[in-house]
């Protein structure tokens, strides 16, 4: 689901209540629409495709991509 975001000329990164500079940052609604694996940096994003699209987090903030959650969470019962 798509996020506010901060835009400058040389960055774009995901707006969470963080303080800018308006004379240099733009905050665009929606601006934000990916996240990523927080081992392999793999990008998720919506997408017909599952394996861009599918992955697991913890309340929406920290992602793991499918890859990685089978071989560090997952447990066989």
């Amino acid at each position: 689901m798509p996020r506010a975001a901060l835009v400058s000329k040389c960055k774009t990164s995901e707006y969470v209540g963080q303080s800018y500079r308006p004379e240099y940052t733009e905050l665009v609604e929606d601006g934000w629409n990916h996240d990523h694996c927080e081992i392999c940096w793999w990008s998720l994003h919506e997408a017909d495709d599952p394996e861009s699209g599918e992955g697991y987090t913890v309340e929406g903030r920290a992602w793991l991509c499918c890859e990685y959650y089978e071989k560090l969470i997952r447990t066989e019962a």
